[in-house]
């Protein structure tokens, strides 16, 4: 494999997670501004509370019928869990100190691309010591 193949694998990856990711901590957001649990959500919509976890933590893609689903059980238009408060708020804090170390040195870099890539190494590296 070429290295623009990989780095392009990468790319992707770290898109599609990024934005389940987003779009996942809009959903919980809005569930618990709702008031509801995960299980109490998914009994709405039809689905495990595990699947609700998938959805929030970006481990699942969503299809755009169930983000309708959830979107009407939390009585939110489906345009509300993509708006920038939506997507930006619900980030969590980092206390390990390590972690504060990345994202510090992360946050210095003004290349969109090269921040990407990067979080495509974390992506694979994390899916390879989560085994």
């Amino acid at each position: 494999m070429k290295d623009i193949e990989i780095h392009n694998l990468i790319m992707e990856y770290s898109l599609d997670n990024n934005y389940r990711l987003l779009l996942g901590n809009a959903i919980r957001k809005k569930r618990k501004e709702s008031k509801l649990t995960q299980k109490q959500l998914a009994a709405i919509v039809g689905i495990t509370y595990q699947q609700i976890q998938k959805y929030e933590s970006g481990n699942s893609g969503i299809s755009v019928d169930m983000l309708l689903r959830i979107s009407d059980a939390l009585n939110a238009d489906i345009s509300e869990f993509f708006t920038q408060n939506a997507l930006n708020d619900n980030k969590p804090v980092y206390t390990d100190e390590y972690t504060q170390q990345i994202i510090k040195k992360v946050s210095e870099i003004n290349n969109t691309e090269v921040k990407l890539a990067i979080l495509g190494m974390i992506n694979i590296i994390t899916r390879i010591f989560k085994s």
